[in-house]
């Protein structure tokens, strides 16, 4: 008989922390701005600097950029850490930022980029794939989660063809990234009655076609 004992899960929160380390650091930039060019990702320097790949995940432009970040990061985070172990959570964030700054590399090879906005999709992302039916509420109008984060991802798409100083690039490399370990980890955390009862905003097929009905009927 075996005796090798199976991984116990770990549901903590990583993403409560993570935003806090933000808060943080953003207080830090505020009294000492000098550390801003240092630790953002600058293409120029990256392969002396390399370290700006994670570094530049924890600052912000401003206070705005900031609490979008952190709201969406302190609310899905920590929806994804109820759904999937908190470890994975945290691999799943840092790969999916590390890889966006790369892909920022590339499509902004003039600018500095910063922000947690890339590791953010990807936490969405995959929110998106594992929970399509779980319902959340964007500015007071509830949203499946599949749906919202479709509207991400042609906001995204549609944004590349727009002038303007969002990485647009960074946040669809986060979504790729977060559907990969999504499609990696479909059958370990599928939808199953465990955990509809873990997160309680699931809805059934019946309701998710009256939401479309209702939906489309407001707003076309």
């Amino acid at each position: 008989m075996s005796t090798k004992k199976k991984t116990q899960e770990y549901h903590g929160y990583y993403s409560l922390i993570l935003v806090a380390i933000n808060f943080i650091i953003f207080f830090i930039e505020t009294v000492a701005p000098w550390i801003v060019p240092i630790f953002a990702l600058n293409p120029e320097n990256v392969l002396s600097a390399p370290w700006t790949l994670i570094t530049s995940m924890f600052l912000h432009a401003d206070i705005e950029h900031l609490v979008y970040n952190m709201f969406a990061l302190a609310w899905f985070g920590f929806i994804l850490e109820r759904v999937i172990d908190s470890r994975k959570f945290l691999h799943l964030y840092f790969i999916a930022g590390i890889t966006s700054a790369i892909a920022s590399i590339y499509a902004y090879p003039n600018s500095m980029s910063l922000g947690a906005s890339g590791a953010i999709m990807g936490v969405i992302g995959i929110l998106g794939v594992l929970r399509p039916k779980m319902m959340i509420y964007w500015g007071g109008v509830p949203l499946p989660m599949a749906f919202f984060a479709g509207l991400w991802i042609v906001f995204d798409v549609v944004g590349l063809f727009t002038p303007s100083n969002i990485g647009h690039v960074a946040h669809l490399t986060g979504f790729f990234v977060g559907g990969l370990f999504a499609y990696h980890w479909r059958k370990e955390y599928k939808e199953t009655t465990r955990a509809k009862r873990e997160v309680s905003n699931e809805i059934g097929d019946d309701d998710l076609d009256d939401w479309e009905k209702e939906f489309m009927r407001c707003f076309f």
